[in-house]
């Protein structure tokens, strides 16, 4: 479990920005030799108490399920300082659903063509996928492969943003078979849905582009782990694919797009 520097007592002394012993270049030491930290934000130039620490046993640990990805703490909020990056392609941009009708409920098993039987997206939820879409034309930002869960929120949710058709993948169809308390307490404990959606992140875009992933808050934990359980609808994570295994670059609310 990642906790605030701040929070933690431990004095943190920011290193080179280079692999600390195997470690990320976010890693840096502090105070205690059974703990190891991260800055909060790219080098150089950070603040010693925007940071976060965590036990060097539960990461050792991370590293081994490869969920590396989901203990790094990324930038948040404003998507300005990711656009450069994302203008060049090569990332993956996974998103939450944007919002929905919550007075209505999925039936289970699921029944893809009713619409009546799945919790739709509303007003609110469709006009900021049409904002955030809007927003990646207008920031020329090159979209490639829009893939999405089966259920109609996320399809939906796909083609707003992009604009064109997307293709379904099983694995990003909600986990937690649309129950209102896996929602609300997703446990991350699908290991087959993570590890399928894992390799979908890892799997470089064509040159020049960024791929979109659709999906649900379930399946986003079982990928990422529960440090992710609070990703709300619309909210995206923004991954770089390397042969080390992918990288959070950045976490982006609904809003920071418009």
């Amino acid at each position: 479990m990642l906790l605030p520097a701040a929070e933690s007592g431990l004095s943190l002394n920011f290193l080179r920005p280079n692999l600390v012993g195997g470690l990320p270049k976010r890693a840096i030491s502090c105070d205690r030799p059974d703990f190891v930290a991260f800055a909060d934000r790219n080098w150089p130039g950070v603040a010693a108490a925007k940071g976060h620490v965590m036990n060097k046993r539960a990461l050792s640990l991370a590293i081994g399920l490869g969920l590396l990805i989901a203990v790094l703490p990324a930038w948040g909020g404003d998507v300005g300082g990711v656009t450069p990056a994302l203008k060049e392609g090569g990332h993956v941009i996974v998103f939450r659903h944007v919002a929905t009708d919550d007075s209505q409920k999925d039936v289970y098993p699921f029944r893809f063509d009713d619409m009546k039987a799945q919790r739709q997206l509303n007003d609110k939820g469709r006009d900021a996928a049409r904002k955030i879409g809007a927003s990646l034309r207008e920031l020329g930002i090159p979209l490639g492969e829009i893939y999405t869960s089966r259920l109609n929120r996320a399809v939906e949710t796909g083609k707003l943003i992009a604009d064109r058709d997307v293709l379904t993948k099983d694995e990003l169809t909600d986990s937690g078979a649309g129950s209102a308390s896996a929602m609300a307490n997703p446990t991350g404990d699908n290991v087959k849905v993570g590890r399928a959606i894992r390799d979908l992140v890892d799997a470089a875009p064509k040159a020049h582009s960024n791929n979109l992933v659709v999906t649900h808050k379930t399946n986003v934990v079982d990928a990422f782990g529960k440090d992710f359980a609070d990703i709300g609808e619309g909210e995206a994570l923004i991954f770089r694919p390397a042969a080390s295994g992918p990288t959070l670059v950045a976490r982006v609310k609904a809003e920071a797009w418009t």
